[in-house]
């Protein structure tokens, strides 16, 4: 690759194969004798979820009832997220639902339920 005179920059496509998690390479570049070493960190693609609500509330409940809140997690990156277990915490709460696989830009729905 050769910067024209006069040019403060020049830009270069590099293409890498597929790769998992972030690794790091090293771009050298060389002229007239001088080197100058940068490193790069690239980083594949990584799933990501999204929530409809970060906080459910049940409000005031009768005894023994059963009531639930729906929320949706979407998979919000660009490759597909892989919901292996949900789990919730405190006394009386609980999680239903159809898990699994969730494709990017797609959700799927849940409940959160407490029983009092």
């Amino acid at each position: 690759m050769t910067v024209p005179v006069g040019s403060a920059s020049a830009g270069f496509t590099a293409t890498v194969a597929a790769i998992s998690g972030t690794q790091t390479v090293t771009l050298t570049a060389t002229s007239s004798g001088v080197s100058e070493t940068y490193q790069l960190q690239l980083s594949g693609p990584a799933p990501t979820l999204g929530l409809s609500a970060t906080s459910v509330a049940f409000g005031a409940e009768p005894v023994n009832s059963i009531t639930t809140k729906a929320v949706t997690l979407t998979s919000t990156g660009s490759v597909p997220l892989t919901i292996y277990a949900i789990t919730v915490g405190g006394s009386g709460f609980f999680v239903g639902g159809d898990w699994h696989a969730v494709d990017p830009g797609s959700g799927t729905d849940g409940n959160a339920g407490s029983y009092l």
